[in-house]
Parts: C-alpha cells; sequence; structure tokens
C-alpha cells in the first residue's frame, strides 16, 4: 500500500494553469517506464479536473486527460507513478484549465500520448 491509502484516496493537488507557454516549454520524460510531462507556467486558472489517476499506453493520465505538471513537483509525481505500479488507485484533483487534441501548446504531448486531452497543472 502506498501513501495514497487503500482504494481510492484523494490526493488534492492545487494548481495553475500557464498562460502564454509555448510548446518548447513543454517537456517530456519517462518515469518508470511512463510518460509524465512538465512546463513552467506563467499564468492561471481556476478550473478543476478530478478523477482517478491510471496509466494507459504508457502514460499517466487523470480522468482520461494527460496532465502537464509543474517541474517543481517532479518528486510527487513520481511517487504517484509508483503509487499506481504497486496497485493503488488514487483519486487526484488537480486545479488548472484544459488544451485540447490538436491544439499547438500540445504537441509534445500528443507525439507519445496521441487523442488525449490535456490538462496544465501547476505548482502542488
Amino acid at each position: 500500500m502506498g501513501r495514497w491509502g487503500i482504494g481510492t484516496v484523494c490526493y488534492a493537488i492545487f494548481a495553475l494553469l500557464g498562460c502564454g507557454s509555448n510548446e518548447e516549454e513543454v517537456t517530456r520524460e519517462k518515469v518508470d517506464g511512463v510518460w509524465v510531462f512538465y512546463y513552467s507556467p506563467d499564468g492561471h486558472n481556476d478550473a478543476l479536473n478530478q478523477g482517478m489517476a491510471t496509466i494507459e499506453d504508457g502514460c499517466l493520465l487523470v480522468a482520461g486527460s494527460v496532465v502537464v505538471w509543474f517541474r517543481k513537483d517532479s518528486d510527487a509525481v513520481a511517487g504517484l507513478v509508483r503509487d499506481i505500479r504497486n496497485g493503488d488507485h488514487p483519486t487526484v484533483r488537480v486545479g488548472g484549465g484544459e488544451a485540447g487534441p490538436g491544439a499547438e501548446l500540445t504537441r509534445v504531448v500528443s507525439e507519445v500520448c496521441p487523442d488525449r486531452e490535456v490538462w496544465f497543472g501547476a505548482p502542488l
């Protein structure tokens, strides 16, 4: 059992959407074989995405959307990947905002996790 607890536990991530970012600011890396994406926002949005964190087709998803996480939170994201790999099914709340498939901002994501909505989060 990971730090998320038994079954579905709410792990709150309150984040902000980066406005004015471009695709060069979105980076990707593999964490335990799972694609994870990062950026550094310079603005914010208060929308909320909530749902089960899963790994599908090698991509870390929250409620079916790829999350672009804030770079400084890479250790927490790696922990989330480990917990899912260990059989936990955490529910995650991510503040921020959405960019749909095909948006220029999401090119780095769509190259390895195609046909997914993309949610831009920010610092935990």
